[in-house]
């Protein structure tokens, strides 16, 4: 295995490297909320997208569908995936079942509790569930586009360094 890990390292072009950098923070959520209009149907959905993936330590991509008509129900999250559950010391968490991983084809349960501060997924999921009331099967992140369509969310990070 390290035969193989030095192998890549070295075989890696110079264009595919980046700089190390600092790891996404709560603090660097909360700043984004304040860029955000959270009665905005996008933003909602956004921030909501955003807290739910960071506080669950679950990769965005599990979250989100890669374009607006890809949405498959077998693979990816929906509203109806969403359940309270108390850990062994009465505490409630939520739990998402996301029913297709990398790791895990036939899905995987994450967990957040709920945080202080503006970067509190439950409330940020809350905002999104009032301002976009996705129905119960449709993707979770869907929000009202301008033009009066539910829209399932793309997201696509690309760090500016």
């Amino acid at each position: 295995m390290d035969a193989l890990l030095k192998a890549a390292n070295s075989l890696t072009p110079p264009a595919s490297r980046k700089s190390k950098r600092e790891p996404l923070s709560s603090q660097h959520l909360e700043l984004l909320a304040k860029c955000l209009s959270l009665d905005s149907p996008l933003d909602a959905a956004v921030f909501a997208c955003i807290t739910t993936t960071f506080w669950s330590t679950t990769r965005l991509g599990e979250m989100t569908t890669a374009r607006i008509n890809d949405f498959d129900p077998q693979v990816h999250v929906k509203h109806s995936d969403i359940h309270s559950v108390q850990d062994h010391n009465g505490l409630t968490q939520v739990e998402i079942f996301i029913p297709r991983t990398k790791s895990a084809p036939h899905g995987e349960a994450v967990l957040w509790a709920p945080q202080n501060g503006p970067s509190n997924p439950e409330a940020t999921l809350k905002n999104h569930f009032c301002v976009n009331d996705p129905p119960l099967h449709s993707p979770l992140f869907s929000y009202h586009h301008p033009n009066g369509l539910l829209v399932c969310l793309v997201l696509q990070v690309n760090w500016i360094t």
